[in-house]
């Protein structure tokens, strides 16, 4: 479970590391293979050598390696944290499953924040298409649908979730490419592999989260992590000396010129920032020895 600074910025004492040996599928694109395991495609064009991320061929093998602090803020639900785009799943303090996810359009169709519980779950659901969408479809001259029944065309895919907060939902998608992106009307999409696997771990009445936090930080294995995303929805960004303060109120010595990278150039990733004590002395935040 996490334990909190000073109010701004979170601090957690769990960090995993997961790499997957992914083999590329007909319609892959780099951007969708790194949303669905929450990594900078960036990153997994550069570690994979992809001279034209554009062009991936299927059956290619690609390595995704992801590192990340785990915002355990409920003993057990969903937690799904907005700006890092990921949902996780916890039982009894035990992390039992992650997975990137799809999530609201930055403005007027913002996935919201707030305590929620899972109050409905539904296979093969049916769509009806809320009064709000209806309209845009009518501003875009597109057919305006009221009832999309199960299938192919259904934009909910195989399995509906419904949250006590009301309109909202976790489901799969027919867009696979949409993970890690902000596309949506503000429900939570994961792909159809993962959210077959989430329905088999959760229950009506399971209690969830979903949370705010661009960066966090953990302490965990001795060592001091940050894990820095966008601020998507532009509704916080701590600045460069709350995060220090934070940091330094952990007393352990730290590397400021990393901090300050990680925070210029989000990666996605939890990166140490922490340094090796040194003759039992600790480094000040300006570099010397304190």
């Amino acid at each position: 479970m996490s334990r909190w600074g000073d109010g701004t910025v979170p601090i957690f004492t769990e960090v995993i590391e997961h790499t997957v040996d992914y083999q590329v599928r007909q319609g892959d694109t780099v951007l969708a293979i790194a949303g669905r395991y929450g990594a900078d495609w960036r990153v997994v064009a550069q570690v994979n050598g992809l001279r034209n991320p554009d062009r991936l061929y299927p059956g290619r093998r690609l390595l995704i390696e992801t590192r990340r602090i785990v915002p355990a803020v409920r003993e057990s639900g969903v937690v799904i944290n907005l700006p890092e785009a990921m949902l996780y799943c916890f039982e009894r303090g035990r992390l039992i499953f992650h997975a990137g996810v799809g999530l609201g359009k930055p403005g007027r169709w913002q996935t919201p924040t707030g305590a929620f519980r899972i109050v409905s779950k539904e296979r093969h659901p049916v769509w009806e298409v809320p009064r709000s969408i209806q309209q845009e479809m009518e501003a875009e001259g597109r057919s305006v649908l009221t009832r999309v029944p199960p299938g192919p065309e259904n934009p909910l895919g195989e399995f509906w979730l419904g949250l006590s907060i009301p309109g909202y939902g976790i489901h799969g998608t027919i867009a696979p490419s949409s993970i890690g992106q902000y596309q949506s009307h503000g429900c939570i999409r994961l792909h159809p592999d993962d959210i077959r696997a989430l329905v088999s771990l959760v229950a009506v009445g399971m209690p969830g989260e979903l949370m705010y936090e661009p960066v966090k930080i953990a302490v965990y294995a001795g060592r001091v992590y940050i894990e820095v995303h966008p601020d998507v929805y532009g509704m916080k960004r701590p600045r460069l000396s709350e995060v220090e303060a934070v940091l330094w109120n952990l007393d352990v010595p730290v590397d400021w010129h990393r901090v300050t990278v990680a925070l210029m150039k989000p990666t996605r990733m939890a990166e140490v920032v922490s340094l090796e004590t040194r003759l039992g002395r600790r480094v000040s935040r300006k570099g010397y020895h304190a």
